[in-house]
C-alpha cells in the first residue's frame, strides 16, 4: 500500500519568531496542503506565489503528481538531487539506513529525505514531520563552533570532492555540522555559516546554518570534474556587479588545494530574517500542467508569464521582462549557456515580489557537455537568424527599437574585455580556447543585430 506522510510547514515572523503555516499531506497522487488560521490572519507570504492566502483562503491547495514533479513544484527545491556530487543526499541516505529505513531510489525515499533537510532551506518554508519536531527546532540552540581548515571535514571534502576519491565519510559531515538544508545543480554545495568577512578575505571556517552573529551562505565546492568552474563563476560575479547588476556578496578561497566559493544567501536578511524565494520553473510548473521541463517553454514565451504572474501578485512586470532580457544578453556574451528557469528566481512574498540577483552566471560553455548557446529554447520563424531574433526578443520583452539597440550596445560594452580577463585568469587553456573560438562570434552577431 502507498505511503501517506501527514506533515507540516512553518515560517518566521518579520521579529524571527516561529508560525505554523499549515498541514501538508503528500502521497504518490497528490500534494494537498491547507493553511492554519492564525497564518491566514498573519498576512505573511504564502507557500508559493501561485498559491496565495489572499486566493485559497482555508481551502486545501491541490497539485496532482505527474513526470518530473512528484509533490508541488516549490517543494521540489526541498528534496536532495539524485546527482553524484550531492552531499546532502549521500548524508542523508547515510542516516536513513541507520534508522532502518529503505534508501533506494523513489518516492518516498526522496520525502524522507526531504524532511530531513527542511528546515532552513533555500526560502520561507521550514518542512518538519510534525508541530512536536517544528516546537523543539525552534527552541533549540543553535551550535557556532566552527570547522577549521584543518579539521577531518576539510580532508574528507578534499579527498573525496576535490580529487575524486572514495573517501566521503557521511558521519563526518552530521558529526560537524548537522544535517543540513538542501541546494541542488550540478556543483556539490552545503548551506552553512560564516563569521561576516565584510571587505577582508574569509578565513575558510564554517559552522551550522543560522549560527548567531554570522551570515548565512551557499558553500560551493569545486568538483574535479569542474575544475575552474568556480574562478569563472566569481569572474563573472564581479563582470556582473560592474555591470551595474545586483549580485550577492561572495569569497572565493582555495584551502589545501580545494576551492571553494561562499556566497551570501540573498533569502536570508538582518538577524536571520527569512524572505521567500521561487524559481520560475517552479512558479510556471505549478500553473501549467502541461510544463515537465526547461524545454517545454521558449524564450519567446516568458513575457507572456510574467503578465500573468503580475496579475496575481505585486511585481513590477515590465522592469523584470527587461531585466531578464539583459541578463539574457549578458549571458550570450559571457558563454554561459546554463541561464535556464532554475536559475531565474522571485523573491518575497506575492505582495512585494521582485526578481533575485543574479547567481550561477559560470560560463558553462567552456566544458564540451554544456556547450548550448542557450539553455532556455528560441522559436525561430522562417528563416530568421539570431541576430534577428534577439531584435525581436528585445521589443518582446517591453523595449522600443531603440532602447533594444542601447540595451545591446551596453552588452557589448560591459563585456567587452571579457576576453582579456579570462586570458588572464589562472583557469586551464582548454576552457579559455573554448570560449575564445565561441565569444568573438557572439559578439558579431550582437553587433549585427545592433545595426538591423
Amino acid at each position: 500500500m502507498a505511503r501517506v506522510f501527514n506533515n507540516c510547514i512553518w515560517s518566521r515572523r518579520a521579529d524571527d519568531t516561529p508560525i505554523k503555516m499549515g498541514d501538508l499531506t503528500v502521497t504518490h497522487e497528490r500534494t494537498l496542503f491547507v493553511y492554519t488560521a492564525d497564518y491566514l490572519a498573519s498576512g505573511l507570504p504564502g507557500m508559493a506565489l501561485l498559491a496565495s492566502p489572499g486566493i485559497w483562503g482555508d481551502q486545501p491547495i491541490e497539485f496532482n503528481t505527474r513526470e518530473n514533479f512528484p509533490v508541488h513544484p516549490r517543494l521540489m527545491s526541498i528534496i536532495p538531487g539524485e546527482g553524484r556530487r550531492n552531499i546532502q543526499r549521500r548524508v542523508f541516505a547515510n542516516m536513513l539506513a541507520k534508522l532502518g529505513k529503505p534508501t533506494t531510489r523513489g518516492f518516498e525515499t526522496d520525502w524522507e529525505m526531504a524532511l530531513m533537510a527542511g528546515a532552513n532551506t533555500i526560502g520561507h518554508l521550514f518542512l518538519f514531520h510534525d508541530d512536536l519536531q517544528a516546537s523543539q527546532w525552534f527552541q533549540r540552540p543553535v551550535s557556532t563552533d566552527t570547522v577549521g581548515t584543518r579539521s577531518r571535514f576539510w580532508q574528507m571534502l578534499r579527498e573525496d570532492i576535490s580529487l575524486d576519491q572514495t573517501a566521503f565519510d557521511p558521519a563526518v559531515l552530521a558529526r560537524y555540522i548537522g544535517p543540513t538544508p538542501t541546494a541542488g545543480g550540478m556543483i556539490p554545495k552545503l548551506l552553512v555559516s560564516i563569521k561576516d568577512p565584510g571587505t577582508g578575505p574569509w578565513s575558510g571556517a564554517i559552522t551550522r546554518p543560522g549560527a548567531p552573529d554570522h551570515i548565512d551562505v551557499i558553500l560551493k565546492i569545486e568538483p574535479a570534474e569542474y575544475k575552474d568552474v568556480l574562478t569563472l563563476e566569481k569572474l563573472c560575479l564581479d563582470l556582473h556587479a560592474r555591470s551595474g547588476f545586483h549580485v550577492p556578496r561572495h569569497w572565493l578561497r582555495e584551502i589545501d588545494g580545494m576551492r571553494v566559493l561562499a556566497v551570501e544567501r540573498f533569502d536570508r536578511g538582518p538577524k536571520g530574517l527569512v524572505r521567500p524565494q521561487e524559481t520560475f520553473r517552479s512558479i510556471i510548473a505549478s500553473g501549467d500542467r502541461s510544463f515537465i521541463s526547461n524545454e517545454d517553454v521558449a524564450m519567446d514565451e516568458l513575457p507572456g508569464r510574467l503578465d500573468r504572474l503580475g496579475e496575481v501578485c505585486n511585481l513590477d512586470v515590465t522592469a523584470a521582462k527587461k531585466e531578464i532580457y539583459r541578463r539574457y544578453l549578458m549571458a550570450m556574451l559571457t558563454g554561459n549557456g546554463d541561464l535556464h528557469l532554475e536559475n531565474i528566481s522571485f523573491l518575497g512574498g506575492e505582495r512585494a515580489t521582485v526578481l533575485s540577483p543574479v547567481y550561477d552566471p559560470a560560463p558553462m560553455r567552456a566544458w564540451p557537455q554544456h556547450d548550448t548557446r542557450s539553455a532556455i529554447p528560441v522559436s525561430f520563424a522562417e528563416g530568421e537568424t539570431w541576430p534577428q531574433a534577439m531584435r525581436r526578443l528585445g521589443l518582446a520583452y517591453g523595449y522600443t527599437s531603440s532602447q533594444c539597440r542601447q540595451a545591446i550596445e551596453q552588452a557589448l560594452a560591459n563585456t567587452a574585455h571579457y576576453l582579456e580577463e579570462l586570458g588572464d585568469a589562472p583557469v586551464k587553456m582548454s576552457r579559455k580556447t573554448r570560449l575564445e573560438k565561441i565569444l568573438p562570434t557572439m559578439r558579431k552577431e550582437m553587433a549585427e543585430a545592433v545595426l538591423r
